[in-house]
């Protein structure tokens, strides 16, 4: 089984559009979708995309918007959080390079716990895997998480974690707290700008060397985007191709990659069959509308980098 904890919002997508309108001016985009949104929620519904066995707890408003997100959401065992506040929202403009800028109201997600989330475990009781994702936009469960990773550890889970990119940046003290955290996590989960900048290094050999003994016997991954996956553990290092595929929405596409990747360990497969299953989830995630997640096939690794 696969648990997700941290942020479920509801997201507007637009793009692609690359000029910054002038004030007070109208900008026409090609491509509109209201959906689920936010990393946790993300992953969550690749889990449910690839059949997995996956369970949740995230947060939700209660408001029309809330309501939505349990409807989309509520496709397997979960807990949700319920404060008496708005539904998180944001705004994704999606840009032709495949990048995206958001704009992000917290709404009830700045309102999850240490103490709700642990009652909610409880209540689920789950085994095999955690994925905690969202770290920066849960703020009052981000102040506990040390005390979260080790709940986890407690109750027999293996912790993969996405922390995602910081609002106010890799500031030393940003750096220094997720630091702080990495010896109580077993899966690493980031992407070549965030080891970057975590690590110190732009050099990706040199930013997994800073990384990996933080990691204390764990696995780093890093998501390179087009380029595929990377991964290093005490075994060494191992890299896995992404196919060529046409683009339509980028938005997510490491939460794709986190889900078939946690999949694939779920079944017992390797670690460069996991990476396989990530980068395809991923790339098929993102050249899709409607948006699909399988098959997915990790039988045979592709080639290497």
């Amino acid at each position: 089984m696969i648990t997700v904890i941290g942020n479920a919002n509801v997201d507007l997508v637009l793009g692609p559009h690359d000029r910054w309108p002038e004030v007070g001016t109208e900008a026409l985009v090609e491509h509109c979708e209201f959906r689920p949104g936010g990393s946790a929620a993300n992953s969550l519904l690749a889990l449910y995309g690839l059949g997995a066995n996956a369970a949740f707890v995230c947060g939700r408003g209660s408001d029309a918007l809330g309501d939505l997100l349990e409807r989309e959401l509520s496709g397997g065992p979960g807990v949700w959080l319920r404060p008496q506040v708005p539904t998180s929202v944001s705004v994704g403009l999606t840009h032709a390079s495949g990048e995206r800028t958001f704009f992000s109201y917290l709404g009830h997600l700045a309102e999850m716990d240490l103490e709700e989330t642990l009652e909610a475990l409880d209540t689920l009781r789950p085994q095999g895997f955690a994925l905690v994702a969202g770290a920066f936009l849960t703020p009052r469960l981000e102040a506990r998480y040390p005390e979260l990773l080790a709940a986890l550890h407690a109750r027999g889970l293996q912790v993969a974690l996405d922390p995602g990119w910081p609002p106010a940046g890799f500031t030393a003290a940003v750096r220094a707290q997720l630091l702080s955290w990495l010896p109580r996590v077993d899966h690493l989960l980031i992407n070549e700008a965030e080891a970057a900048a975590l690590s110190g290094h732009r050099d990706l050999e040199a930013a997994a060397g800073a990384l990996l003994p933080q990691l204390a016997g764990g696995t780093l991954v890093i998501k390179r985007g087009a380029t595929g996956a990377s991964a290093w553990n005490a075994q060494g290092r191992r890299d896995v191709r992404a196919p060529r595929v046409t683009v339509v929405d980028t938005v997510g596409a490491g939460d794709s990659f986190n889900a078939a990747y946690l999949w694939a360990l779920d079944r017992g497969q390797s670690l460069e069959a996991a990476l396989e299953a990530g980068v395809r989830c991923a790339s098929r995630a993102i050249s899709t509308s409607p948006r699909s997640y399988a098959p997915v096939d990790v039988e045979e690794p592709s080639s290497q980098l």
